[in-house]
């Protein structure tokens, strides 16, 4: 275990498991600094014969980040790495959870996702390739703010690939109070990603 003023509180434990594998298997008290607060309830990892590592486990977070901040995520942690195929993040399906969460002037309230690899692959992957991303969101309803205003957004299917396109089907964006909200509706968007953002819809 380590701790101590102004340090983490992170209790661990070392097993030998079947195979020549060693697992740790690791907790972190909430630790905070200024309004920022991170936890790591449980995480395992096991360190395999051949060198490759795997992990699982839980983040719960609230802070900020590049462009905004977190109120109450919980990130599940499930990949491996190893130096012949690179760092691969969540080939499962995730449920994301959050109080709020801000980007920019968009204030969204509680909320989960559930994001979904591509058959076959990781949400997540880096290797000598670089980074590539691709997920699949089965549909979307989240509510909020933009600046002063209400807005809630609703989707059919959402799928995202970096380097690559980002398409969503049967888009509905609703600005303003019930009474007297805009309503936008879109069939199809797609926007792709390179050294410049462009679409269509």
């Amino acid at each position: 275990a380590t701790g101590g003023q102004g340090l983490p509180r992170i209790a661990g434990r070392i097993d030998r498991r079947p195979g020549g594998a060693v697992q740790l298997r690791l907790n972190m008290a909430e630790y905070a600094a200024g309004e920022a607060r991170l936890a790591v309830p449980d995480l395992v990892l096991t360190y395999r014969a051949d060198g490759a590592i795997g992990f699982a486990g839980q983040v719960l977070a609230t802070g900020a980040f590049p462009g905004g901040s977190a109120e109450g995520l919980v990130l599940p942690i499930v990949g491996s790495w190893s130096s012949s195929r690179g760092l691969a993040l969540w080939n499962e399906c995730v449920q994301v959870r959050f109080d709020g969460l801000r980007v920019s002037t968009l204030d969204l309230d509680r909320r989960s996702l559930t994001l979904c690899p591509q058959r076959g692959t990781a949400i997540v992957r880096y290797d000598d390739r670089g980074l590539r991303i691709a997920a699949g969101v089965p549909a979307v309803e989240v509510s909020g703010r933009l600046s002063d205003t209400p807005v809630a957004l609703r989707s059919g299917p959402v799928g995202l690939a970096y380097p690559g396109v980002m398409s969503a089907r049967e888009l509905l964006v609703t600005l303003g109070p019930a009474d007297t909200a805009t309503t936008f509706a879109v069939k199809d968007l797609t926007a792709r990603f390179g050294q410049e953002i462009g679409g269509q819809f």
